[in-house]
């Protein structure tokens, strides 16, 4: 990792592999420390029974509240003052196809889910988009481009978003190497768009790394994630593209990507986190890093109706609206805006959520140059124009 600092991870015999990596990549650069690899809608959709804005309640202010994994809120420490949206970030998407069905049936909703609505997944999809848009955030989209690549919907693994590494350089596009056999094909559409925006497009070359839906990022530091789908030698691969801060985490099931284990909601200063799926001192080393008093936990029966797969985009958080009430009522109680999304046939039944359908890529607008026939307008009105059939 060039001029890195990786923080532990929780496997044995992870570090030298990391490390490898990282001297592989900086040479004296990056330095490892630690325990492990180093220290340290409202706007609507077409459809508006899609869409439906459930709650804002102000943040608590008690002086000493008591804080989930035995911690407290320092009495000193005011509210966060965090930006409603960054209006220079991107979002890519791509809309299920005309006769999208359920293919791979590879995670515990779809297995023995009912078949699915193309038209209506396809309006649920676009009510997530246009609510991203109200938001502020910029939608770029990759019309469906074979009707066997059913997972392109579940943009998260389209690969991941990172900065240029030299002044005038363009950001990094880094792709996945999916575990599906069935979605393997996916980046061989998503890096011609990528370079097609002015992306640097990379392949990480080694192992199976599932892309976006195995990073978060909170409070300057890079989490990524292994254990579920992503391996790892996978993980090791693209370990050595991320600069900064780095917390390496390793997951056990139903939490088969990161974003299933945990969310950082930045508005409120805050990490849903679901302790029951981190394993070995993964928790113990983010309640370290960041603060008991910011995890708030959710639990792994909850993780199951997608309580870490709602979209925070500034103040506002799309939620699928199979997302269980407690979860929704707390993070309203947050400061967040919670606006429901009907998700019957994206999540219920092919398992998943406004999370898992976008890449996010963070302040990179200025730097795009973005096709026409990419922006969300074109996809919408194709969308709006099909009959709904229920």
């Amino acid at each position: 990792m060039a001029n890195g600092v990786f923080v532990g991870a929780s496997v044995a015999g992870f570090c030298a592999d990391a490390a490898g990596a990282a001297a592989e990549a900086s040479g004296a650069g990056g330095r490892a420390a630690g325990a492990g690899v180093g220290a340290g809608a409202a706007a609507g959709g077409g459809d508006p029974q899609l869409v439906k804005r459930v709650a804002r309640a102000k943040p608590t202010r008690r002086m000493r509240e008591r804080q989930p994994y035995g911690a407290f809120r320092p009495a000193a420490k005011s509210w966060p003052t965090i930006p409603r949206v960054d209006r220079s970030d991107v979002y890519l998407m791509s809309p299920p196809g005309e006769s999208w069905s359920l293919r791979g049936r590879a995670n515990f909703r779809s297995e023995q889910a009912a078949a699915v609505s193309p038209r209506r997944a396809r309006k649920e999809w676009l009510a997530l988009a246009e609510a991203i848009e109200a938001a502020g955030a910029t939608v770029v989209v990759l019309p469906p481009v074979d009707e066997a690549l059913t997972g392109m919907p579940y943009a998260a693994e389209a690969g991941h978003v990172l900065a240029a590494r030299r002044p005038g350089g363009k950001p990094r596009f880094l792709l996945p190497r999916m575990f599906a056999p069935h979605r393997a094909r996916e980046r061989d559409h998503w890096g011609p768009l990528a370079e097609r925006l002015g992306f640097e497009v990379i392949d990480p070359g080694a192992g199976i790394w599932e892309g976006q839906g195995d990073v978060a990022t909170f409070d300057g530091t890079t989490l990524l994630f292994f254990g579920g789908r992503t391996d790892r030698a996978g993980l090791t691969a693209a370990l050595a593209h991320f600069d900064g801060e780095v917390q390496v985490i390793e997951l056990r099931q139903p939490a088969f990507h990161g974003n299933m284990a945990l969310l950082p909601l930045p508005h409120a200063d805050k990490i849903l986190v679901c302790q029951d799926v981190i394993v070995g001192d993964g928790l113990d080393r983010l309640a370290a890093r960041f603060g008991g008093w910011r995890l708030d936990p959710v639990s792994e029966s909850e993780i199951r109706s997608y309580a870490t797969n709602g979209l925070p985009i500034g103040d506002r958080w799309l939620a699928p609206s199979v997302v269980p009430q407690r979860v929704k009522d707390r993070v309203a109680a947050l400061g967040m805006t919670v606006i429901e999304l009907a998700m019957g046939e994206l999540c219920e039944k092919a398992g998943g959520a406004s999370r898992c359908l976008v890449c996010h890529a963070p302040g990179v607008r200025d730097a795009l140059t973005i096709p026409e026939e990419n922006r969300l307008e074109q996809t919408r009105a194709k969308i709006l124009s099909e009959p709904d059939d229920g």
